[in-house]
């Protein structure tokens, strides 16, 4: 891959800054968010929790592309008990935008 490498810390910046209009007033708890390597679809699986009104949320991000040139191929929000199925929809290579 070509560009530098991706570091946790843009890549939870990345997925903050392309959620954060679907929950704005929420609070993301970048110090607990996951980060994997999808190898077979070539993308980031990226996992923020993060609360609004007491209620708990996790926001999710597929991304792949460079540090300079990120693709984000998907940017949603999901239940914390949803997120296994987002990273089965990104493994299967069929981003379905917010579950």
């Amino acid at each position: 891959m070509a560009g530098t490498e991706f570091t946790t810390t843009v890549l939870v910046q990345l997925c903050t800054e392309r959620t954060r209009d679907l929950a704005p007033g929420a609070t993301y708890f970048a110090d607990m968010a996951t980060t994997e390597w999808l190898s077979s679809s070539s993308l980031w699986f990226v996992v923020i929790p993060k609360t609004l009104d007491g209620v708990d949320s996790v926001a999710v991000c597929g991304i792949g592309g460079t540090q300079e040139a990120p693709v984000v191929a998907l940017a949603g929000e999901s239940v914390p008990s949803g997120v296994a199925d987002v990273r089965q929809e990104l493994l299967a290579g069929a981003p379905g935008g917010e579950s």
